[in-house]
């Protein structure tokens, strides 16, 4: 998330895991000037830190119809914290030449905070960007892929990485060279979570803080989220992501009844009328019926196929049928179908096996 010359971007795992990190997603790109046609000022570099702080509780969205314990892992080398709260670092060493008169050994070791322009634009962005987390039931990890730094001003840029994470209840992996050690080392830090269940009275507030506290433990240092929310962001149906997590993780769906029957390369997928027409719209309903065929953990087939029922001429008594042969060799193979009624949030989910001789 750091500006300097030449660029640096940041990259993003996803994590549905304690224990492992199972995709990355890097930052979605933005439109890329060249280096020399864009100024680097501090107004850009806001700009730049505040469009990943959002692209982050973007992601958190996303993430939030997905089971499991997630964690999003930023690989970054930080950036100044300066440029959204306007104070510089307090207690600095200078870097530079080391000889001469402009060395900064010729200067005060220790040199006097700085107060700057803070920017509430991206202070406001950090605030949304926790609140999506919290709303998300989402970590935010951080690893400092600066490696081993060797100054106390060059630190300084490490500490917008506990900013992000902070308040997610995220942790942050810092002065590691070895970047398999250090997200062994994170993986690590998660591999002991507990959950807490609790009932609490309405507050009235969709965002609400929690304490955490451990008694007779010494020694031991507890991370958690300081904050819970009484509501969870809805994620589309035509989402990247949920959709690969139903599939892959064979999540039951109960939006519209759906059912599935392979006999050798055929496939029949089996829809109630009577639901399509009332999850529809007044006129016609209107379906989308995803087919895919897993040999192992890897598709093998797809089709795409459509429904498209007139509700004033069809017979909501009978169910609709969606025939498919796939064209596949010998072997066993499972088949699974997703429907997704347009309009609506409602989704179906089957799968069955298929063998073919």
């Amino acid at each position: 998330m750091r500006d300097r010359q030449g660029g640096r971007s940041s990259t993003m795992c996803a994590s549905a895991g304690s224990t492992s990190f199972s995709s990355i997603s890097p930052t979605p790109r933005r439109r890329r000037w060249p280096a020399r046609a864009l100024p680097r000022t501090a107004t850009s570099t806001r700009r730049r830190v505040r469009d990943e702080i959002e692209t982050l509780g973007e992601l958190a969205d996303r993430l939030a119809s997905i089971e499991g314990n997630r964690h999003v892992v930023l690989l970054t080398s930080g950036f100044d914290t300066a440029l959204l709260h306007g104070g510089g670092p307090a207690q600095t060493i200078g870097r530079g030449p080391l000889f001469g008169p402009n060395a900064s050994m010729s200067r005060p070791a220790r040199q006097s905070s700085t107060l700057g322009m803070s920017d509430p634009g991206a202070l406001r962005a950090m605030k949304e960007m926790y609140a999506h987390f919290t709303r998300a039931g989402v970590f935010l990890d951080c690893i400092d892929i600066e490696g081993l730094r060797p100054s106390v001003s060059s630190s300084a840029d490490s500490e917008g990485l506990s900013m992000l994470a902070r308040d997610t209840g995220g942790q942050v992996v810092l002065n590691r060279n070895n970047l398999g050690e250090a997200m062994q080392t994170l993986a690590d830090m998660q591999r002991v979570v507990y959950v807490l269940g609790f009932h609490v009275t309405d507050s009235g507030k969709r965002d609400n803080t929690i304490q955490v506290k451990l008694r007779g433990v010494d020694g031991v240092k507890v991370t958690y989220r300081p904050s819970y929310s009484s509501s969870i962001p809805t994620t589309s149906t035509t989402d990247g992501l949920r959709i690969a997590d139903i599939l892959e993780n064979d999540i039951p769906q109960t939006g519209v009844t759906t059912s599935i029957v392979a006999r050798g390369k055929t496939i029949d997928v089996e829809v109630p009328a009577r639901e399509l027409i009332a999850l529809g719209r007044p006129a016609n309903a209107e379906a989308e019926v995803m087919l895919y065929v897993y040999s192992g953990r890897s598709i093998v087939a797809f089709k795409d196929k459509r429904i498209s029922i007139d509700a004033a001429r069809a017979d909501a008594t009978k169910p609709v049928h969606v025939v498919e042969t796939f064209d596949l060799p010998p072997g066993r193979y499972v088949a699974k179908v997703l429907l997704r009624v347009d309009g609506t949030e409602a989704l179906g989910f089957a799968r069955a096996p298929m063998n073919i001789e």
